[in-house]
């Protein structure tokens, strides 16, 4: 994945999880940061209403963190364990179609999501 320009934010770019990523924590590293947190931008397509994607061992936020370790590997690696970047709705929560979330399951695929990224 290449580094993909924002318009609104002149300068700025998502960073290609092989290529601009691994730049930005080079630079940083050499300037003494010794940690990093990755948000990922999940593609449309691989959003569901109970965010598969957010467990994906071959997904965004998996590679960028396989990446950043492989080559920095004293690094610190934060994410968010969330569902909002990978669920349809955008929501945290797995939503019942009358609206309610589901806790248990939500919970779920926290724990799938964050034993993912360990």
């Amino acid at each position: 994945m290449e580094d993909i320009p924002i318009s609104s934010m002149p300068g700025i770019s998502r960073l290609g999880v092989d290529t601009g990523l691994l730049r930005e924590v080079k630079e940083a590293y050499e300037l003494g940061v010794k940690s990093v947190v990755i948000f990922p931008k999940t593609p449309d397509e691989l959003k569901t209403a109970t965010a598969e994607e957010a467990y994906n061992p071959d997904g965004l936020a998996q590679r960028a963190i396989r990446n950043v370790k492989r080559e920095f590997p004293d690094v610190v690696v934060y994410t968010d364990i969330a569902l909002d970047p990978y669920n349809t709705l955008g929501h945290d929560g797995i939503v019942r179609s009358d609206g309610v979330i589901l806790n248990d399951e939500t919970i779920h695929q926290l724990c799938k999501q964050a034993v993912s990224q360990a």
